[in-house]
């Protein structure tokens, strides 16, 4: 299966995190593990989901922004969904 990485936004975009968070629970994803790292400047959180269409990491990590890999199919579905938002 064919993953894929998708760059939401900025890192600290919390609007952008706030409408995915919306787009998620509408495909019925659900939170299966999470952490956080800080080290310098560095600051990641990291989760993992679980979907009908397999399991997604999301990230927030300085400097590259908020990212959603996984399988190709889910990641498209979820940028369509991200984009339809008013």
């Amino acid at each position: 299966m064919e993953t894929i990485c998708w760059t939401v936004g900025e890192e600290y975009d919390d609007k952008a995190l706030v409408r995915l968070g919306a787009v998620l629970r509408s495909l019925n994803y659900e939170q299966i593990d999470a952490w956080q790292v800080l080290g310098g400047s560095q600051d990641i959180r990291h989760w993992k989901l679980a979907g009908p269409d397999g399991h997604i990491t999301i990230e927030t990590e300085t400097y590259l922004g908020l990212t959603i890999e996984g399988p190709m199919h889910a990641v498209e579905q979820l940028r369509q969904r991200y984009a339809q938002l008013p």
